[in-house]
């Protein structure tokens, strides 16, 4: 398990653009999710077993890893990170936080 300053960091990295998640696929092209992070199109069937138990349940990599092809308009990595489900909702936490303070201050810049 990361620590929360390490997800505060994904969370943070994710609302700024500088990190692509499975969450940034469209659901019908979620197929494409072994040629966008390749090291998902060689795991073995024992490891998807493995990675269920972990409860997995997204993958991401800073974009500054991308190679400099794409698919279908999507980025390339030859390398990927997971997040187990617990580790998504603290994500999923912290960048809704950031967003609402953004939100909160350019609210008060407009005023």
């Amino acid at each position: 398990m990361r620590s929360d300053e390490e997800l505060k960091k994904i969370a943070l990295g994710i609302f700024k653009g500088e990190i692509f998640t499975s969450w940034n696929i469209r659901p019908e092209d979620q197929h494409l999710l072994p040629l966008i992070f390749m090291p998902l199109g060689f795991i073995k069937p024992e490891q998807i077993k493995e990675l269920e138990e972990k409860k997995i349940v997204a993958v991401f990599e800073y974009l500054d890893k991308a190679l400099p092809k794409t698919v279908n308009g999507y980025p390339i990595f030859m390398s990927c990170q997971l997040l187990t489900q617990e580790e998504a909702e603290k994500v999923i936490k912290y960048y809704n936080e950031i967003k609402k303070k953004v939100s909160d201050v350019v609210e008060e810049v407009e005023e």
